[in-house]
């Protein structure tokens, strides 16, 4: 679907049909009973995360009831069928990471079988036991019908630069905590900031397409360095509660780690150098230029 402004719609409508869009994707991606179900929960995923970076866009214009019982409804949705996707990635980050230290995978052999049996059990319980994806398709409908009915976003920048400003100061504070509190946890809300401001600017993209694509691309790639990151915080506390002791592994994890947050600081300084206010009020003169074409 066009996850983005087009100048033949007004504002409202443009963000009434990316809402209800994904919506209908997501609706349409839970019923997919193929053998694909893993991409199909995935691609789900990210739509919820773009649902709610929308929520964030237009958050000045809606009701702050509208937003908040949108915001978690969305993310709990999310969360019902999470845990596949989740048993499915650490399987995939500790064999990506054996492979690019030269390890032998073989040597964990049991460990990933053991992993993979989980998979299972998990996307036996969510698809089948608990038929998570019905559940979620019919509060889904609900929410089509919700959004059908989009409280009106006004004609202006300001119904979106408001919630630009938001987004990007909000990465600005935690990529400078990252410096004095270089936690996993601090670099994961910092990674969820960039990811959000990712999505806005896709939105936004055609307002002017080569300087925001460029954007996009640099944003995308943050989130991926932290994502990465997180991944292997998450797979070394698997580790650690699985009384895994094998010294090796943790060493390559950590050094990966450093690694992707370097890589991470590097290009957030860059891409944060801008207060928000000049960063927005930017944007906000390629929106007008863009109207008056």
């Amino acid at each position: 679907m066009r996850f983005y402004l087009t100048k033949r719609e007004s504002t409202h409508q443009s963000i009434k049909r990316i809402f209800t869009g994904l919506i209908k994707e997501n609706i349409s991606l839970l019923n997919n009973h193929s053998e694909e179900v893993d991409k199909s929960i995935h691609d789900c995923r990210k739509n919820f995360k773009k649902l709610r970076a929308v929520l964030r866009l237009v958050r000045s214009d809606l009701s702050p009831h509208f937003y908040k019982t949108h915001n978690i409804h969305f993310r709990n949705l999310s969360r019902k069928i999470a845990g596949l996707r989740d048993s499915f990635v650490i399987i995939e980050v500790l064999e990506n990471l054996l492979k690019s230290n030269n390890q032998k995978v073989d040597e964990f052999e049991n460990l990933i079988n053991s992993l993979r049996e989980e998979y299972f059990q998990t996307k036996n319980r969510i698809l089948f036991e608990e038929n998570q994806p019905q559940s979620v398709i019919t509060s889904l409908n609900l929410s089509l019908d919700e959004f059908e009915n989009l409280p009106k976003i006004e004609e202006r920048f300001a119904a979106l630069g408001n919630g630009i400003k938001t987004i990007y100061s909000k990465g600005k504070y935690f990529l400078e905590l990252t410096y004095s509190d270089p936690t996993s946890e601090v670099f994961h809300e910092w990674r969820k900031n960039v990811k959000y401001l990712w999505h806005l600017l896709q939105i936004i993209q055609p307002v002017n397409y080569q300087v925001i694509k460029r954007m996009t691309i640099d944003f995308k790639k943050l989130s991926d360095f932290i994502g990465d990151e997180h991944d292997l915080h998450e797979l070394q506390l698997l580790l650690i509660n699985r009384n895994v002791t094998n010294e090796s592994l943790f060493r390559m994890i950590n050094k990966k780690q450093f690694e992707l947050r370097s890589d991470a600081w590097k290009l957030g300084e860059k891409l944060y150098e801008k207060d928000a206010d000049e960063f927005t009020a930017k944007l906000e003169n390629y929106y007008k230029k863009w109207k008056e074409k």
